[in-house]
């Protein structure tokens, strides 16, 4: 290959270089919850056996804070999947609270940390459970059980999850929009 072709081929990839990066960078925006409050709602809540995914996630969180996104995914995961989802927490209106609560806070927490495409994902993911929380009006009958009264602080806060999720979603699209022709 002649210089020539060779600096051809750098000027191209240097090109390049930035656009690539831009595709894999996470994307960031206004963000009104910080992100040790975020893992605080994950890993406060005590889950009885009937959500054992869940109870163990929020251990683990509690001995070793993380914000990985895969860690987030199983997160999200054992509180919808295994938790939300279930028969019993259907009947529980605040351990189903408490379980997609720390789901959209997990999903916030995933999307803060990866790249656009995934990030609009699990931001939709926090938008969308959060929103739920948010206009949870459903009274929990018997509230002297697992975290009692937290349905209307998960209100609160599930709003501001909300807020957020909308802001990243409209940064990640301002920034993988195409320039017009």
């Amino acid at each position: 290959m002649s210089n020539l072709a060779r600096s051809a081929a750098v000027a191209i990839l240097a090109a390049l270089v930035p656009s690539i990066a831009a595709a894999v960078a996470p994307i960031s925006a206004p963000q009104q919850v910080a992100t040790g409050e975020l893992q605080r709602y994950i890993y406060a809540p005590s889950y009885p056996n009937w959500c054992m995914a869940a109870g163990e996630a929020a251990r683990k969180m509690r001995v070793k804070p993380t914000t990985d996104p895969n860690t987030m995914h199983a997160i999200m995961n054992a509180n919808v999947l295994q938790c939300a989802n279930t028969p019993y927490a259907r009947q529980h209106a605040t351990l189903w609270n408490t379980a997609i609560f720390a789901a959209s806070a997990a999903a916030l927490i995933a999307a803060r940390h990866e790249p656009p495409s995934q990030a609009f994902q699990d931001a939709t993911h926090a938008k969308n459970w959060s929103a739920t929380i948010a206009g949870f009006t459903r009274a929990d009958a018997g509230a002297s059980g697992l975290n009692s009264g937290t349905p209307s602080m998960y209100r609160t806060n599930a709003g501001r999850i909300n807020s957020d999720a909308i802001a990243l979603l409209a940064a990640i699209q301002a920034a993988t929009a195409s320039p017009a022709p």
